[in-house]
């Protein structure tokens, strides 16, 4: 049998798996929401954050195994569906997902995108993407600081704008984001584990989703933050309407 073949089978019964897992995962939830029991109850308040955790382990595993079809972008393509994509509603549920994190660390995430603006796009491979790049502006974002999140619609194509502070990133090294395994050298210096491979993901992604990436970085704003240099940082997104 085929590698093709093996991988094709591994994704169909992968999908009846997490359409099966999400779909008794939100009847659990349903049981024990907040409307019911109030925000109060101690028990089902561990139990909300218990399934919020095992969420988010599924989710992280789902993310592995579309990433890890990307050594092949064709059969990459061939082994997804293609599907319509409300962007707003998918940036909440990243968002949300990713709230205890972020409480964490005091951030604020700002919204400004189209509110109807729908794209029709791998619809996995494309949450892999918001995953990768939201979780690397958290990871390196200050404490108390802020994400803004927003879009600007063209004649073909919308663009999709990330913005955060993150740690100073210079011209040269501008160049060098996406390249396997590389960090920025005040990426290193805030001493928080990585292995180069965010960036780099999305890059590949984006290729699969006919997408157009490039970063910003404003290094002459540069302010030091226990010793490390951070600056505004920000990542675009061109993004078809449409695949072709």
């Amino acid at each position: 049998m085929s590698d093709s073949v093996e991988w094709a089978q591994i994704l169909e019964r992968y999908r009846h798996l997490s359409r099966d897992f999400q779909q008794k995962f939100q009847l659990i939830q349903s049981k024990i929401s907040p409307e019911k029991y109030g925000v109060g109850d101690s028990v089902i308040k561990s139990v909300r954050g218990d399934l919020e955790d095992l969420d988010e382990i599924f989710q992280d595993f789902n993310s592995w195994l579309y990433i890890s079809l990307l050594e092949d972008l064709e059969e990459a393509k061939r082994t997804s569906a293609v599907g319509l994509l409300e962007l707003h509603s998918k940036i909440k549920r990243v968002r949300h997902k990713m709230q205890k994190r972020l409480q964490n660390k005091r951030l604020k995430v700002e919204v400004d995108v189209d509110n109807v603006l729908t794209i029709s796009t791998y619809v996995t491979f494309f949450e892999q993407l918001l995953n990768l790049v939201l979780q690397n502006a958290l990871k390196y974002s200050p404490v108390g600081s802020s994400i803004q999140i927003s879009t600007t619609n063209k004649h073909d194509h919308v663009v999709l704008e990330i913005s955060s502070f993150g740690p100073a990133v210079d011209d040269t090294e501008l160049g060098q984001l996406g390249i396997k395994g590389f960090r920025a050298a005040a990426a290193i210096r805030t001493n928080i584990p990585g292995e180069g491979f965010g960036i780099y993901n999305c890059k590949r992604i984006c290729s699969v989703l006919n997408i157009k990436m490039r970063m910003t970085s404003n290094y002459a704003s540069r302010y030091s933050v226990s010793g490390v240099e951070f600056c505004t940082f920000s990542v675009f997104f061109d993004i078809p309407y449409g695949l072709n």
